[in-house]
């Protein structure tokens, strides 16, 4: 910076004035093998289409002891982020869901109405199953002003941002925030995740 502008400038920063939190959290799951054999046994099961362009999508889940666990957990890092953002904390697990991607398999663009927060916990990712992408708020207009513009894509002029998550990461998010789950482009292997919803109690 210029030295003469050193002198006048007395104070300087960049003020935040709207942000788009994404909690992550690593779990350590005693009971993993057992969810992981629970799951393995569902999927033939019939499932749904909603947000999968193809892959495997089960129904909401009922009672299962073996989620037990892994819904308290989610349960209190989502009431610790609520309270994070500033939003009420009577919040409960409204349904949680599990996803296959096999071989290109993909889910498009999205979010979660009716609800408060959403998230995805990653039970299995291999190599190359495809990172989760948020889409900003205002993509079109960000877009359009920003990117011929720009020399080094970060947080305040990406339209999209991805996440490449790994095993065992929890997700959480504002379930107004736009996403989509780009192809699985492993050949051999499955990319297992479990959905939820939290809402108010």
């Amino acid at each position: 910076m210029d030295y003469i502008l050193k002198k006048i400038i007395m104070k300087k920063e960049i003020i935040d004035i709207f942000k788009v939190p994404v909690s992550s959290t690593l779990l350590n799951l005693k009971n993993k093998k057992e969810l992981e054999q629970t799951i393995f046994k569902m999927k033939n099961s019939k499932g749904r289409f909603v947000s999968n362009l193809s892959g495997y999508q089960s129904y909401d889940i009922e009672s299962e002891a073996v989620f037990t666990p892994l819904l308290s957990l989610i349960k209190k890092i989502g009431v610790a982020f609520a309270k994070e953002l500033g939003l009420t904390d009577k919040l409960k697990i409204n349904n949680f869901w599990i996803n296959i991607n096999r071989f290109k398999d993909a889910n498009t663009l999205h979010n979660h109405p009716d609800c408060i927060l959403s998230g995805t916990f990653y039970v299995r990712i291999p190599k190359n199953s495809g990172p989760i992408v948020f889409r900003h708020p205002a993509a079109p207009v960000v877009s359009l002003y920003f990117d011929k513009y720009v020399q080094n894509f970060k947080a305040y002029n990406s339209s999209f941002w991805k996440i490449y998550p790994t095993d065992n990461q929890l997700l959480i998010f504002p379930s107004w925030l736009e996403h989509s789950v780009e192809p699985n482009m492993n050949p051999t292997e499955e990319r297992i995740t479990i959905a939820f919803n939290l809402t108010p109690k």
